[in-house]
């Protein structure tokens, strides 16, 4: 079943399940379903139908956002890795206590907290933080186990996310509408002067 045909279904969780299956990783944003499934580069023509180049230099940050924002959850989330990747690739000490590792698993249970509500947090401090902070303490009270389990989950979505954007970007870049459109904004840009 195609997305498109299940848009107008009154129960988003089929939506939201459906686009998990199709895309293989978790939103941060309800912004970024939309974005996704539209697809960037459809994104980028109908907003420049509309607004013009500035709207499309500001999609384009938009998906690079995200894609900053899966590279840094993987960078957080490799904090757990074992040097020597053994028989055991991931630190248990790690996982149970680096705070750093913690919050990023804590984000991911908020983000299907999220998803699943159809509820997004806001995304500013301190309000994020305060969102995050309940998950943490139920990420600490997880067996070891499950914390790893939890642990490969949002390594291989966050991985999945950074290569949809990255992809996406790459693929949107191609189109001579945000050639233009970057290439205006460059334009527009003060020079900096020569000392």
């Amino acid at each position: 079943m195609a997305l498109k045909s299940i848009e107008f279904n009154s129960d988003r969780s089929v939506v939201f399940t459906h686009f998990v299956r199709r895309f293989d990783w978790l939103p941060h944003w309800g912004a970024e379903i939309t974005m996704a499934v539209e697809g960037l580069e459809a994104h980028v023509q109908e907003v420049d139908r509309f607004a013009g180049s500035l709207a499309i230099i500001s999609v384009m940050a938009e998906a690079d956002k995200y894609r900053a924002e899966a590279q840094q959850e993987m960078n957080d989330l490799q904090r757990a890795v074992s040097p020597n990747r053994g028989l055991y690739p991931v630190r248990f000490e790690t996982l149970d206590g680096d705070d750093v590792v913690i919050g990023a698993l804590a984000r991911r249970l908020l983000f299907k907290s999220a998803m699943a509500k159809d509820k997004w947090p806001v995304h500013t401090e301190p309000q994020f933080s305060r969102k995050v902070k309940p998950y943490k303490g139920i990420v600490r009270n997880l067996s070891s186990s499950r914390r790893l389990g939890l642990w490969a989950e949002a390594h291989q979505s966050e991985a999945m996310r950074n290569l949809f954007w990255l992809g996406a970007s790459l693929n949107a870049h191609t189109d001579p509408k945000v050639i233009q459109a970057i290439a205006s904004q460059k334009e527009r840009e003060p020079v900096a002067e020569s000392a």
